[in-house]
């Protein structure tokens, strides 16, 4: 008996050393979340060329490119070619965002992504007035990069992000390619098509369109960084329209 009691017991030592192993292995939130700032530190501000393509059943759309600005905090302007369309996140995550996001985050654990490490958040939903929804962020383990974003409303509309990322400074990365895939179910409250919707960049909301679903590819390139970027030119419109292109194929 007293051997069935001493084994019993070494076992539960044998359990608890383990968790406690695999709880020292796992980052808190908070030290996830300061490594992902750090990416932006270096990055005051940019200046990008975007080529956007929408994909959606049954609605043919002409490829749209743009010039996008960015400041810290937050600020954003885009010059327009035709019109175009993103999704709230379709740019990345600023650093104000992830500071939001951080108070209302859990690690859940490790998890697999196209073969890479990452780990997986959750962001609950917080706001007044707006259904329940949480948000799925997947970081690479060994950069800290935002490699997917899920949010998800229990009536089953989605936003799917995936971010492909190329080094603008020799700390820092942003993305080159982002695609976004979503699906709004139009039983829902005006609410919460606008917090899934996908808009276009002067703004304005596509709810009551077509545009109940698709994917959107945006490709970025010619980044430039830290190149002073005066607070006068996010007072500009929003958009300059111009005669778009045709062709909507995405780029393989």
């Amino acid at each position: 008996m007293i051997k069935r009691h001493v084994t019993f017991f070494l076992i539960l030592l044998s359990l608890a050393a383990s968790e406690n192993a695999l709880a020292q292995e796992l980052p808190s939130t908070a030290e996830i979340f300061k490594k992902m700032q750090e990416q932006w530190q270096p990055i005051r501000d940019y200046t990008v060329r975007a080529q956007i393509i929408v994909v959606s059943p049954g609605i043919r759309m002409p490829r749209m490119k743009a010039k996008i600005y960015f400041k810290k905090p937050n600020l954003y302007h885009f010059e327009a070619k035709g019109f175009a369309i993103l999704p709230k996140e379709g740019l990345g995550v600023p650093p104000d965002r992830l500071k939001k996001w951080e108070k209302y985050a859990r690690l859940v654990g490790k998890d697999t992504l196209n073969r890479e490490s990452v780990y997986h958040l959750l962001v609950k939903s917080h706001r007044q007035g707006m259904p329940p929804f949480q948000i799925h962020l997947y970081v690479d383990q060994k950069t800290a990069l935002l490699k997917k974003l899920q949010m998800r409303h229990p009536g089953g509309s989605y936003m799917i992000i995936t971010f492909h990322y190329k080094k603008v400074t020799p700390v820092s990365w942003l993305p080159d390619k982002i695609v976004s895939n979503f699906n709004i179910k139009t039983t829902h409250s005006d609410s919460m098509a606008e917090k899934f919707q996908p808009k276009m960049m002067q703004g304005r909301s596509l709810f009551g369109s077509s545009f109940k679903k698709g994917t959107i590819y945006v490709y970025l390139n010619n980044y430039k960084v830290n190149i002073g970027l005066s607070d006068a030119i996010f007072k500009k419109s929003t958009q300059k329209t111009v005669p778009a292109l045709r062709d909507n194929k995405p780029k393989k």
